[in-house]
């Protein structure tokens, strides 16, 4: 038994947001750089970010 909200188009309107934010988020703002360098990530880690957001928009 499959078991969807309703109204089902609410959590498939989020997905696809956070897949767009997954999408800008290969090139961030001055302002998301900002916030990611304030908050001590490593550049390097940057990408890690990327595959939550995905993860996410795929659950």
């Amino acid at each position: 038994m499959i078991l969807l909200a309703q109204p089902w188009w609410i959590p498939v309107a989020l997905a696809a947001i956070l897949l767009g934010d997954a999408i800008i988020s290969t090139r961030p703002s001055a302002f998301i750089r900002h916030c990611l360098d304030g908050v001590k990530l490593p550049r390097e880690w940057w990408w890690i970010l990327i595959v939550i957001k995905l993860l996410a928009a795929a659950g």
